[in-house]
Formats: C-alpha cells, sequence, structure tokens
C-alpha cells in the first residue's frame, strides 16, 4: 500500500492510496489533474504506469476524491462507487447544492469551481453495497462497509487479512486545524457508522486529509495500531456527541461555536464561526 498525497494550490489536500496487486488499484482519484500528475510521479517511483491501474474505489463521490475518475477511467481502471453517492460521478452539478451550503458559495460560483476540479461525468463501472468484495487477484480482497454520515455513498474498505481500512472521510476525529469541524450530513448515521467500524478490529486506519485523531492533538491521515486507531474511533465519536449535545440546544452556528465546551474540545477560540459548522448542524435539525 502506498500512500500518495495529491493537492491544488490554495485548495485542498487528499491523499489517495496504491494497492500493489496481480489488478492494481487506487483508493479514490484526487481532483482533476491528479491521475496525470501526482498520481503518475508517485506510481512512477514504485515502477508502475496509472494506464496499469485495473480499478479505482472510491470512498464516496465527493469532488476532492473523485474528480480524478475520467482520466483514469480513459486510461483503462474501471470505476467503482457506492450506489448512493453513483449520482455525483454521472452529473458533477449534482453536487453543487450540498457544496455550496458547506463552502458559502453561490451555485453558479460552485458549480464553475467543481467543473474545474471535476474532469467530467462518467457511468461508474460498478455501483457497490454493503457486503460487496472487490477481488484483485492473489490474496488481495478488499470488502465494502457501507458509512454513511459524511456522504450517503461513504464506504470502508476492508482489506481483512492486513486488518486494514480505507475509509476516506468516514472518520473525521475532532476536525483538523483548516475546517476546525467534522463534516457530516447525516450525523444518526455517522454515529452508527464509527460503531459500527470499531467492530471490525481495524489495525490499520488509512484517512483521506488530517483530521485530528489523536488525544494529543496529532493529525491522520493515517493511524497504525490497534490504540491509534481506538483513539480515532473514540475521539470521532466523543466529537459527534458534543455536536449533537449542542444541536439541541441551538441550531445558530454562532451560538454554538460560543460553547465553552464545544470550544475546548475543539479549539475554537468563540471569535469566528468555523466554515462548516452550519452545514454540520443542518444535518441535526434535518434528521
Amino acid at each position: 500500500m502506498i500512500p500518495i498525497r495529491c493537492s491544488v494550490e490554495g485548495v485542498v489536500v487528499v491523499w489517495t492510496y496504491y494497492i500493489d496487486a496481480p489488478r492494481p488499484a487506487i483508493v479514490d482519484a484526487g481532483f482533476a489533474a491528479s491521475p496525470d500528475t501526482d498520481i503518475r510521479d508517485a506510481l512512477a517511483k514504485a515502477g508502475v504506469r496509472v494506464e496499469d491501474l485495473r480499478y479505482v474505489i472510491n470512498t464516496h463521490g465527493h469532488w476532492d476524491h473523485a474528480g480524478g475518475d475520467q482520466p483514469l477511467q480513459r486510461h483503462g481502471a474501471k470505476v467503482a462507487v457506492h450506489r448512493d453517492d453513483a449520482a455525483l460521478l454521472r452529473d458533477r452539478a449534482a453536487g453543487v447544492p450540498d457544496m455550496a451550503r458547506l463552502f458559502h458559495l453561490s451555485a453558479d460560483d460552485m458549480r464553475a469551481f467543481l467543473f474545474e476540479h471535476v474532469a467530467g461525468d462518467i457511468q461508474p463501472d460498478r455501483e457497490l453495497v454493503e457486503g460487496d468484495v472487490i477481488d484483485l487477484g492473489g490474496d488481495v480482497r478488499l470488502s465494502i462497509v457501507h458509512v454513511p454520515g459524511h456522504s450517503p455513498g461513504s464506504v470502508a474498505i476492508w482489506w481483512e487479512q492486513e486488518r486494514l481500512a480505507f475509509v476516506g472521510d468516514a472518520v473525521q476525529g475532532s476536525g483538523n486545524r483548516i475546517l476546525r469541524c467534522p463534516i457530516f450530513g447525516e450525523p444518526n448515521g455517522y454515529r452508527a457508522s464509527i460503531r459500527k467500524l470499531g467492530s471490525l478490529g481495524i489495525e490499520t486506519l488509512c484517512g483521506a486529509h488530517r483530521f485530528r485523531w489523536g488525544p494529543d492533538g496529532a493529525e491522520g491521515p493515517l493511524a497504525m495500531g490497534g490504540a491509534a486507531v481506538a483513539a480515532a474511533l473514540r475521539i470521532s465519536a466523543e466529537t459527534e456527541a458534543l455536536l449533537r449535545d449542542a444541536a439541541s440546544r441551538s441550531s445558530d452556528p454562532a451560538v454554538v461555536a460560543r460553547d465553552e465546551t464545544i470550544a475546548g474540545a475543539l479549539g475554537w477560540d468563540g471569535s469566528a464561526v468555523p466554515r462548516p459548522l452550519e452545514f454540520t448542524l443542518h444535518g441535526y435539525a434535518a434528521h
């Protein structure tokens, strides 16, 4: 397994993961430009070509994870995504409403942004569901675990033999230093998904961003060892519980941002409202 750092200057960094197998695969595709820049460069160091990839397995359908699906499919990889996020791949514009609310942009500006960073609309080759297995040959068999919350079609890709799970954005700890707040549109699903992941016996957790997973504030994207994985899941559950409690008392992001318990746990000073907070609070109000 090779972590690959994909970036767009001034926007965001996301980690994708190469899986060496008879049918080589990559977990997530990054942005529109990633396959022929960051991914190609990282694979070349391992003696692999982008054209050798047989699968791209999306942890979910958001723009920073599936933006490079079209060029990878064009290079010969089959694209897999959970059926509940497949619409985001078939139509880039399908992500505009949620992302515009998250980024506080107009629909027109968000559409332009997505069309810049998502290479194009595609038809997924495989729509995944809970319990599916992707056989990459040899002894590499990946099981699909549906973990909705961050998005309806978020999945963990469970490599049981290695006790390793690729989770994308499904485990967000207490957010990170940039966004400062976990992002999940469906909190009940997120809560259940954290519990579900805790039952698997994961020894290595591979995330897509630098979430705060450690009790000392250390950020991912990797948690290695049972204790580190347990801490990441515990902090994610505790942070969700704090947000749930705050949301039960107020749906106003400015009020929640000044809550001393929340502010202390997530590192806020109460002077500004973290950008994702309104999106996450809306999830509690809607569900």
